[in-house]
């Protein structure tokens, strides 16, 4: 299904139809293709805010799969707000999520940063769900 998106997509042996290609994509992302998931998220992010939404959707399933550059990818889009409400304890733990399986001191930032948002008893909640997050997606 994937391969058939790229086809599409390119004109690769067939007239390229974006429509078609699209509808590929999706089958193959909801088929749980990784490779057609990254696609979704990614394209829906560039088209902008009427289709984030979509790109919080796809990205989230990535970050599931254990995908830290998604993982902090969902961090940013739940603290911004984008696509859905803010929501800063699911991002302190998307972020403490993906430190916990790739070093990067800009996350520690983004952690520090969100944790000085919200209250005592927000953070006590976020670092519990941090904790739920690091056993079920972290990649070892």
């Amino acid at each position: 299904q994937y391969e058939l998106a790229e086809h599409l997509r390119k004109g690769l042996g067939c007239e390229p139809s974006r429509e078609q290609s699209l509808y590929w994509y999706e089958q193959a992302a909801t088929h749980g293709d990784w490779m057609a998931q990254s696609f979704l998220a990614d394209k829906y992010m560039k088209l902008g805010a009427s289709q984030m939404p979509l790109a919080r959707y796809w990205a989230r399933k990535l970050a599931e799969q254990g995908d830290t550059q998604y993982q902090a990818l969902l961090g940013d889009i739940l603290r911004n707000g984008d696509g859905g409400p803010v929501d800063l304890q699911e991002a302190y733990a998307w972020y403490a999520t993906c430190e916990a399986g790739w070093t990067d001191l800009p996350r520690a930032r983004q952690l520090r940063l969100v944790a000085e948002q919200m209250t005592a008893g927000q953070r006590k909640d976020a670092k519990t769900l941090a904790e739920e997050y690091r056993t079920k997606y972290v990649q070892l």
